[in-house]
């Protein structure tokens, strides 16, 4: 999963993509150190492209997005955000990807092309206007806490 480092970054990875998937969580959130390596399995093997946001280095976006348990996985579709979980269980939080893909059939996941000027060209070849997320910071939001819903069954199962 690509590591995405500034808010630009964030905005072309969503753009160039039919679908894709955005995991938010924090150096400090032990629920999503676990669920990584589950979660960038779970999409290698359903091919769609992920990226993990780290909200200490991008905590605009985490406010604007109304980001407030980690791990947070977001699913977007042509720019659009159609499927969220928050969950530490990896099941959970890639259950709104299946559903995702389900829903397109037999079309894949595909990267959308770029025209010069930056338009993002749909699959009728019709260009798209690029998705930009604002980043206004939100007065008084709260920092994201660790979902624990499934952390004590998980440090339970591997006593």
């Amino acid at each position: 999963m690509l590591a995405l480092t500034s808010q630009d970054e964030y905005n072309e990875f969503v753009a160039g993509h039919d679908t894709c998937v955005a995991l938010f969580s924090a150096p400090w959130c032990r629920a999503c150190a676990r669920a990584k390596p589950g979660v960038a399995a779970g999409l290698d093997g359903m091919s769609v492209p992920g990226a993990i946001v780290n909200i200490e280095e991008l905590d605009n976006l985490s406010e604007t997005l109304s980001i407030v348990k980690l791990p947070t996985l977001i699913v977007y579709r042509n720019g659009a955000d159609v499927g969220r979980a928050q969950s530490a269980d990896v099941e959970h939080l890639l259950a709104p990807v299946r559903s995702s893909i389900a829903s397109l059939g037999e079309n894949p996941p595909q990267k959308r092309a770029r025209s010069e000027a930056g338009a993002v060209a749909s699959k009728n070849g019709t260009p798209e206007e690029e998705s930009k997320v604002a980043s206004p910071a939100a007065a008084g939001a709260k920092r994201p806490t660790p979902d624990t819903t499934s952390v004590a069954a998980t440090a339970s199962e591997q006593a």
